[in-house]
């Protein structure tokens, strides 16, 4: 290839699944253990089980937060069971 180097791009939504294929985990170089690859759709699956999710009528801005709290807004209607709803519900969600 005359010393060029090659590179295959995909574009993919947000997840990860490592070796035990647990959705939401990876695997990365040089880091020890599993680590979370999207720590956004974590919380708010997280917030969703417990019941802690903060909207409102009106669009909630967390000035703070403003990415999770648009995440938030825009996920948490499509959620029809959030006690049932898993992390790659909400990450096919979110690709949408």
């Amino acid at each position: 290839m005359d010393g060029r180097r090659t590179f295959v791009l995909f574009g993919l939504t947000h997840v990860g699944v490592d070796d035990a294929g647990t959705v939401g985990n990876c695997e990365r170089p040089g880091v020890p253990g599993a680590s979370h690859t999207c720590g956004a759709l974590m919380a708010l699956h997280d917030e969703l089980i417990g019941g802690d999710v903060h909207t409102s009528d009106y669009p909630y801005l967390d000035k703070y937060d403003p990415e999770q709290s648009r995440l938030r807004e825009r996920i948490t209607p499509r959620v029809h069971d959030p006690l049932r709803t898993d992390l790659l519900a909400i990450t096919r969600i979110a690709r949408t």
